[in-house]
């Protein structure tokens, strides 16, 4: 089993190295995996770390766009959370 997690938390690193070449949307990406999914090794902080040092002029785009990631990433697992929450409340006897 901790060789699965390895794997695939190392694949979400990778993603998360690729996703920093696409700027603020690349941004967007990962703090929306890392809310909604699994929390990455570094995560959204690394990312707009090397963003800002790289462009700090456009740093708060990147805050924005990190902000937005995370925001629809924790209202999409809400979303998924309450709808099985309901159902597995309703397979409870009564």
């Amino acid at each position: 089993m901790k060789g699965l997690w390895r794997k695939i938390t190392g694949a979400l690193a990778w993603l998360a190295e690729y996703l920093q070449a696409f700027g603020a949307a690349g941004l967007f990406a990962v703090a929306l995996l890392d809310s909604a999914f699994v929390p990455l090794p570094g995560g959204p902080d690394a990312v707009m770390l090397v963003l800002s040092t790289a462009r700090p002029s456009l740093m708060p785009v990147y805050a924005l766009s990190a902000v937005l990631g995370s925001t629809i990433g924790c209202l999409f697992l809400y979303y998924v959370s309450r709808k099985a929450g309901r159902r597995a409340l309703e397979s409870v006897p009564k």
